[in-house]
């Protein structure tokens, strides 16, 4: 599980979904605190108290768009497929346009063999993918979508060398 986490973190880089601040005004300070606490220990590399700071911003605030995206991150790194889901439902929840949650979504779902739903998320991300989202992450995207649909003979290698291990494959 070790050397899939650098592997989970790249990805979500390149799809331009990795949380580089919390964003003031979001909520109280209290969860501003909180959530700058898990943004540290998030990119420190401990994930497991980066999500549990994040788990407390949203005990305070559940509507806290920023703490949702720091615990879909914290989760996906430590390989925690199904709690990377449930924070990306919520947060797509609260604000539907965000495309960090629509990848990190489809790339669980993907991951939990679910993959008509990680079709429709991989779709949700590419309708909402705008300044967020980078051009690799859109093209990873397209490159997974086009595998979930059938409408790839030969998958991109690149696309695929940047999956974290066991992510399904068309050929799974």
């Amino acid at each position: 599980m070790t050397a899939i986490l650098p592997v989970a973190c790249t990805i979500l880089a390149v799809a331009g979904c990795t949380r580089s601040s919390w964003r003031n005004g979001d909520s109280s300070e209290q969860v501003q605190h909180q959530g700058m606490q898990a943004m540290s220990a998030l990119r420190s590399g401990n994930y497991s108290e980066a999500a549990s700071l994040a788990r407390q911003a949203i005990e305070i605030d559940p509507s806290s768009v920023d703490a949702h995206l720091v615990l879909a991150d914290a989760c996906l790194a430590q390989g925690k497929y199904e709690e990377v889901r449930v924070a990306a439902i919520a947060t797509v929840e609260i604000q539907v346009d965000q495309p960090s949650a629509w990848f990190m979504r489809a790339l669980s779902e993907e991951r939990l063999g679910l993959m008509l739903q990680a079709k429709e998320s991989y779709e949700a991300f590419l309708r909402y993918a705008d300044s967020r989202a980078t051009v690799e992450g859109i093209a990873l995207a397209e490159s997974r979508l086009a595998l979930l649909t059938g409408n790839e003979e030969r998958p991109d290698p690149r696309a695929i060398s940047r999956l974290p291990e066991g992510v399904g494959r068309a050929s799974d």
